[in-house]
């Protein structure tokens, strides 16, 4: 898939490399983020957030885009809108600073890429930080004409309990979307426990897989 200008949405990862290899693609990023992401350990937060600096440094490549927004014909974002997503911050110690307090995230500065293929639409979404089934709840939503072809991403499950990996199967077949490709974050073991859940539905990502989107 090629654009003069090609659209990136990235939420926590090394995305400055983005930079390093280019010069001039633009960088969608959510409306409202910012230098201000905390991962907690014991009674520490950690930054875990966006490479300070660079807000500043590559403004004129940034794009912000408001809660949902086309990028390109068949190409759009979609930010989380879910009400009640602090809980999933605080359980996941996962927080964001503002005016010198550390707030549990609700992940509003995080949004999925959907694709509009011919078998329905395809989610891209990093880790997952809000649910996994609440993102596809919300692009189903947005999209209540379209069928959910797949969902790929990490699922940010590696230190659930094998009670709520189980539980968020069940709410993810609920969803009757067609295909799942989740790896990263997920965790080995919840992989395996979610393929006992969805069997076939689910597939786990590798290093050289290539999945065909028409």
């Amino acid at each position: 898939m090629g654009f003069c200008h090609m659209p990136i949405t990235i939420m926590q990862t090394v995305w400055w490399h983005f930079f390093d290899r280019n010069s001039k693609a633009v960088f969608y990023l959510r409306e409202g983020s910012g230098e201000n992401c905390y991962g907690k350990r014991w009674i520490f937060h950690k930054y875990i957030g966006i490479r300070k600096g660079y807000l500043k440094k590559y403004e004129d490549r940034l794009c912000y885009t408001k809660e949902r927004q086309e990028l390109v014909p068949g190409v759009s974002v979609l930010a989380h809108h879910t009400k009640g997503l602090e809980t999933y911050g605080m359980q996941n110690h996962l927080y964001i600073r503002q005016k010198g307090r550390y707030l549990p995230d609700a992940f509003r500065h995080e949004q999925s890429l959907i694709l509009n293929t011919k078998q329905g639409l395809v989610i891209l979404s990093s880790c997952s930080h809000g649910g996994a089934d609440n993102i596809i709840e919300e692009v189903s939503a947005a999209c209540p004409a379209q069928k959910i072809r797949a969902m790929i991403g990490g699922f940010h499950l590696y230190h659930t309990s094998e009670e709520g990996v189980r539980a968020l199967a069940e709410r993810i077949r609920c969803t009757g979307i067609g295909k799942i490709y989740t790896g990263h974050c997920t965790g080995g073991a919840a992989f395996e426990i979610l393929r006992e859940e969805l069997g076939d539905r689910v597939c786990q990502l590798h290093t050289g897989m290539e999945i065909t989107i028409e």
